[in-house]
């Protein structure tokens, strides 16, 4: 039921929109294109403990999320939004 609440209600936009991310080939099988899905505990496992341990954070217009030479210790998973990628060189930051 954990499972279904997960896939199908909470996150089925997000894994929709990252599905490269959770797509893994299933080698176990032996067919050339076949991947894991929710039939398999395994993968089941590992996805809900995944998403589980997501933190939704919202960020505003402008706002710069990570500084040059800064330690990044997450992973930001966007969806329908735009970026900028910019550098610093004699403290201007110029946007590419």
């Amino acid at each position: 039921m954990q499972v279904r609440i997960y896939s199908s209600y909470l996150f089925k936009d997000f894994l929709k929109c990252h599905k490269k991310f959770f797509t893994f080939s299933n080698n176990e099988r032996g067919l050339k294109h076949s991947y894991f899905n929710f039939e398999n505990e395994k993968y089941q496992s590992f996805v809900v403990q995944f998403l589980s341990h997501l933190e939704p954070i919202e960020l505003n217009k402008g706002q710069i999320i990570f500084n040059e030479l800064e330690n990044v210790d997450m992973i930001i998973f966007m969806s329908g939004a735009s970026i900028d990628l910019g550098y610093d060189i004699n403290r201007q930051t110029k946007f590419v």
